[in-house]
């Protein structure tokens, strides 16, 4: 299934992407970002389900989740620098909850940086609460991560 909001494409990640998708996680996370080979390997789980949005045949987000027992962990989302604000992410994870269910999950799970606001209200809005803080989760800076819980 496809979705499809101002030209902008909402789809289910392929392995042709895995290059587009580890230079995005690069731009977002440098030096934390997951590896080409780490993205690789959980694209090719069969408990994992990424999503790629798209422009002009150019990848420009990702997003990813692990069915662990009916509880998804969303892993990654990320969005190229020019298409921040324009609602990609929310309409990435969405498409991900949407289909996620289909695979049998119950309920969706995360870990953010405290002092990420704009990724705090893109998943408050998606109807995320917080649910508990893992102090110190995080390096270069070394902050706090929130953890987010969305059931059903």
């Amino acid at each position: 299934m496809i979705q499809d909001f101002n030209n902008i494409l909402i789809r289910d990640c392929t392995k042709e992407d895995m290059e587009a998708v580890s230079v995005l996680e690069k731009e977002a996370f440098g030096k934390q970002a997951w590896t080409a080979e780490q993205l690789k390997d959980a694209f090719l789980r069969n408990d994992t389900l990424y999503v790629v949005a798209e422009t002009d045949g150019k990848v420009i987000g990702v997003c990813g989740v692990q069915n662990i027992c009916g509880d998804g962990e969303i892993t990654n989302v990320s969005v190229n620098p020019d298409f921040r604000n324009c609602k990609v992410a929310g309409h990435m994870l969405d498409y991900l909850i949407e289909n996620g269910k289909k695979m049998g999950i119950s309920a969706y799970t995360l870990e953010v940086r405290a002092g990420n606001i704009p990724a705090i209200k893109l998943y408050e809005n998606a109807g995320f609460v917080s649910e508990g803080v893992r102090p110190g989760f995080y390096d270069n800076p070394k902050e706090d991560a929130v953890i987010y819980w969305l059931r059903f």
